[in-house]
């Protein structure tokens, strides 16, 4: 059995911790598509260095969009396995031979999520729940993250691809959570997914960045999330709690006086109502 990793990138992520990860895996059947989207010399530059160790695919795309660079990759990949990687994850020395491992014992699963965590092992990354299990509507925002995710290539199936109208650099307002729509669409037509906490993925901390980015992070991802809520109509007690944590979050840091969070807080909350009623 063999892997594809798909990586969609722009150039503003080195590239080397994932690509060393990934020649440290126990695999030999692997193939790395790289579609860039961004400066060619940045990029081909550090393949060069690896040459020798991965067998590399790389394709220059004029367009924009991770969805969009997702898709193009999909579409070179000959893997019976297939992972989006961030660029700038890492992975785990074993992972993929685990991930290849469970796959043969389990046949009925479609796709396999991992946990994440950051460079410095404290899991704030995301907030993922502590036990394995099918992951379903209930579950589905605690068991996974879009780049750990692996699928088999029967998933894609039926044509089901990513929305390039959803995630970083698409053109609407939708610029996350284009990996959440994937797997809802996927459960409408009988996917199952299981999460197992037991393998890792890495990524830096998104909540290291402060300021600026941090309130842009903040209203862009909980846009895509208001706008999710009401595209498959989850339930909205969720909704107006989540609303509750943001208001009760920028009243703590503006008592603080920790105006970075604050305005995070804002953000997110602003966010979040935005998506939902399509502002």
């Amino acid at each position: 059995m063999n892997f594809s990793i798909i990586v969609s990138t722009i150039g503003k992520q080195s590239l080397i911790p994932l690509l060393e990860s990934i020649s440290r895996q126990e695999i030999d059947l692997l193939e790395v598509i790289v579609v860039n989207q961004g400066n060619e010399g940045v990029v081909k530059n550090q393949l060069d260095d690896f040459e020798d160790e991965l067998n590399i695919r790389y394709i220059k795309d004029n367009g924009k969009g991770l969805s969009r660079g997702r898709n193009i990759g999909l579409t070179y990949a000959k893997g019976d396995f297939i992972n989006f990687a961030d660029d700038d994850c890492w992975y785990s020395d074993s992972v993929l031979i685990d991930v290849e491992n469970y796959f043969l014992s389990n046949q009925s699963v479609d796709y396999l999520s991992v946990f994440v965590d950051d460079e410095n092992g404290s899991g704030s990354i995301a907030s993922f729940q502590n036990y394995p299990g099918r992951i379903d509507r209930k579950n589905i925002f605690t068991t996974h993250v879009e780049f750990a995710i692996f699928f088999r290539k029967r998933f894609f199936n039926n044509n089901l691809r990513y929305d390039e109208n959803m995630g970083v650099g698409c053109p609407t307002k939708v610029q996350a959570d284009e990996g959440l729509d994937l797997l809802f669409r996927s459960m409408k037509l009988g996917r199952i997914g299981y999460y197992l906490p037991s393998l890792t993925i890495y990524h830096p901390s998104p909540f290291e960045q402060s300021g600026k980015n941090m309130a842009y992070r903040g209203y862009h991802y909980s846009y895509a999330r208001g706008y999710l809520t009401k595209k498959y109509k989850l339930p909205l007690n969720s909704f107006f709690y989540t609303m509750l944590k943001h208001l009760m979050g920028c009243w703590l840091y503006l008592l603080v006086g920790n105006v970075a969070k604050f305005k995070y807080y804002l953000n997110c909350g602003a966010g979040r109502f935005a998506g939902y009623f399509n502002l």
